[in-house]
C-alpha cells in the first residue's frame, strides 16, 4: 500500500497519511484487483459533455499534477461543473482533510 499511495499521491505520502486513512487504504486493498484487469472503455469527452447534472470536481491542493489534469479537462467538458480545491490535501482530501472535504461538498449540495 505504501507504494501505491506513493505513486498516486507522490512521494512520502504513504508516511504523511494519518493511521485512519492507512487503515481505510488497508481494508479496501483488495479493491485494487479489480483494476489490474479493467476492461471499460475509456472516458471519453463526448461522455463528460453529456453529463447534465451539477457536478462538483474537487482536487487535494497537493495532488499530483495529473490528476489536475484531468480535473481541468473534465471541468471544461462538463456543463454545469463546479471546481473546489481542497488546500493541503492530497488525492485522498476526504480523509485527509474531512472537515474541508465535507464542507465543499455540503456547500455544493445547498447552491
Amino acid at each position: 500500500m505504501h507504494i501505491f499511495v506513493d505513486a498516486v499521491s507522490g512521494p512520502g505520502a504513504w508516511e504523511r497519511t494519518p493511521e485512519i486513512a492507512k487503515q481505510f487504504t488497508r481494508d479496501n486493498a483488495m479493491t485494487l484487483l479489480g483494476q489490474i484487469h479493467e476492461t471499460r472503455e475509456p472516458f471519453t469527452r463526448e461522455a463528460a459533455q453529456a453529463i447534465k447534472a451539477p457536478t462538483l470536481l474537487v482536487l487535494g491542493g497537493l495532488s499530483p499534477p495529473m490528476f489536475g489534469q484531468i480535473n481541468e479537462a473534465l471541468a471544461s467538458a462538463i456543463p454545469n461543473a463546479q471546481r473546489v480545491t481542497i488546500a493541503d490535501a492530497t488525492h485522498t482530501m476526504n480523509v485527509i482533510k474531512p472537515a474541508a472535504y465535507n464542507e465543499a461538498v455540503v456547500n455544493f449540495l445547498r447552491g
